[in-house]
């Protein structure tokens, strides 16, 4: 009765035992979760909420065929806009953005980078309509961005 008793409860553990969220489902399941339009709900910036007073806009559209575009409108002081393709890494934990430069020619109007280049963004939510990001910027600033799905009027 003992050794059943074990044989349960060693079964319930190992199939319970928790999984970070990317290890969890499927790399294909992972990457259609990101396609979405998706608009700022909150925005840390080194852990204090600055949502409303350092960025008021933060949106990201992720399309099927593997481009984005990023729009970001901070308090009278910037604007910025991205584009280019996307992916998720093989791990299942970053965000990559391979973005275009700024130019005439993409639509950006000279407010995004100025050369080409790739950008990571650590997920650390992904589940349907709700997608939490975090960059560390090149001054040492922590970047964390909470989206969610757009939803209209």
């Amino acid at each position: 009765m003992k050794l059943r008793y074990l044989v349960i409860v060693t079964i319930l553990l190992l199939g319970t035992s928790c999984k970070k969220f990317s290890e969890k489902r499927s790399f294909e399941k992972t990457k259609n979760l990101m396609i979405n339009r998706w608009d700022l709900d909150k925005f840390f910036l080194n852990g204090k909420n600055v949502t409303g007073s350092f960025v008021r806009f933060f949106a990201l559209f992720t399309e099927k065929d593997g481009t984005y575009e990023m729009g970001i409108n901070g308090t009278g002081f910037f604007e910025f806009q991205e584009a280019g393709t996307w992916e998720i890494s093989a791990d299942k934990k970053f965000l990559i953005l391979h973005f275009k430069a700024a130019g005439p020619n993409n639509g950006l109007n000279g407010t995004g980078p100025q050369q080409a280049g790739d950008e990571e963004w650590e997920i650390l939510l992904l589940k349907t309509g709700i997608l939490h990001l975090k960059q560390v910027q090149p001054n040492g600033d922590i970047w964390e961005v909470q989206l969610e799905t757009y939803h209209c009027c």
